[in-house]
């Protein structure tokens, strides 16, 4: 499965679902343009991709380009009204398209699980791209749980009392792991999708 979206809540809890049932999944930056995510999708051989209801025009134009790809999940629009002009063009693409808000509706249908072994692939995580095309790094189950057990024993100063502000790509290590390690120690986490909301908020602080 390839994941294509901007930080948001809906992102981890994918991702933790295709964990649960052993499926690697491509991380790509929700900034990279469409020759990108056709990489990513052509390189793995998915047949699913996820994305957000914001990146679909995007996802329009691809969709022919990736012969694997048959399923496509999206995250409902952050403005809840926003009409979804593509929806259309995307039908014609895809074998299944589906919002999260029908996935979760079959939320009662399991599928046939198998568990994640400690070498296997969890995420393949694709570069930003800024010195060439982007590339995929292979973490396994391993690196991940690593990482978080590393972090949580490095940063002794932070405690369960604290509040985490999520806006980073979550398609960087950095974010990824930095999350991961806030649930796995009962932090707070926040997620502020709208880097412009951001700045105005650290502003406020500063003020």
């Amino acid at each position: 499965a390839v994941i294509f979206s901007e930080t948001r809540a809906d992102w981890f809890i994918t991702v933790f679902a295709l964990f649960r049932i052993n499926v690697p999944v491509a991380t790509v930056y929700a900034t990279l343009g469409e020759e990108a995510i056709a990489q990513a999708i052509n390189e793995t051989e998915s047949t699913l991709l996820v994305t957000s209801a914001e990146l679909l025009p995007k996802i329009a134009v691809i969709g022919k380009k990736c012969p694997t790809l048959r399923s496509l999940v999206y995250f409902r629009p952050v403005h809840l009204s926003k009409k979804i002009a593509v929806m259309d063009v995307i039908k014609q693409q895809f074998r299944n398209v589906l919002s999260l808000d029908e996935l979760e509706a079959h939320k009662n249908t399991v599928p046939e699980v198998s568990s994640a072994g400690r070498d296997d692939t969890a995420v393949i995580m694709y570069t930003s791209g800024t010195t060439g095309a982007a590339k995929g790094v292979i973490l396994t189950h391993y690196n991940i749980v690593s990482s978080v057990a590393g972090l949580g024993a490095g940063v002794p100063i932070i405690s369960s009392t604290d509040v985490y502000i999520g806006y980073l790509p979550l398609a960087h290590i950095l974010e990824f792991a930095a999350e991961l390690t806030c649930l796995v120690y009962i932090y707070i986490l926040i997620y502020i999708p709208d880097l412009e909301k951001m700045g105005r908020i650290c502003f406020f602080l500063a003020g």
